[in-house]
């Protein structure tokens, strides 16, 4: 690559924010001097965004599961009322304010560029895990087994790979350069 190539290309990162000033002029003194290897710049960065792999899908299937629960919610409420599992019912509502303030942490992180709101999303996945297991079971005490099975098994198959992935330490490391 050219040198007015490599300049144009490390004005680009800097004027996306991904480059601060520092790193920018350390890179364009590097890259005048002559020097063929460029540190301040990784693999990550030349792709464009520097955001951990599969971040924008992770954020974009959160606000989908949480915006169907939302819509959902307070209908199937109303039909585990007049089934009689009263039990399943509450917890059914419960989870309306639950995906309310999950959908409003995704925003905080995924915009708001917030390491709180990362904390609080691990927190949720990491605690509803054990409550997704008992509230599946009571699903297949007070309504059918198969779906109470049904449940459990999509709560281990979704939500453990799923606070897994919230929890790497590349998320706050991405979330540093904004703070």
């Amino acid at each position: 690559m050219t040198i007015p190539k490599q300049l144009e290309e490390l004005a680009s990162l800097h004027e996306r924010g991904i480059l601060s000033k520092e790193e920018f002029m350390a890179a364009k003194e590097a890259i005048l001097r002559g020097s063929s290897e460029n540190p301040t710049i990784s693999s990550s960065q030349k792709r464009g965004n520097g955001r951990p792999y599969a971040f924008k899908i992770m954020v974009i299937l959160g606000y989908i599961v949480h915006g169907i629960n939302v819509v959902t919610c307070l209908p199937l409420s109303y039909l585990e009322m007049s089934d009689g599992a009263f039990f399943s019912a509450i917890t059914t509502l419960l989870s309306f304010p639950i995906s309310i303030l999950a959908i409003s942490a995704i925003y905080f992180m995924e915009i708001r560029k917030s390491k709180l709101a990362l904390k609080l999303i691990r927190y949720y996945l990491w605690a509803y895990i054990p409550l997704g297991v008992i509230l599946s079971i009571i699903t297949g005490i007070e309504t059918d087994p198969f779906w109470g099975l049904f449940l459990l098994v999509m709560e281990i198959m979704i939500g453990v790979p799923t606070a897994i992935y919230w929890s790497r330490k590349v998320h706050d490391t991405y979330l540093d350069k904004f703070s």
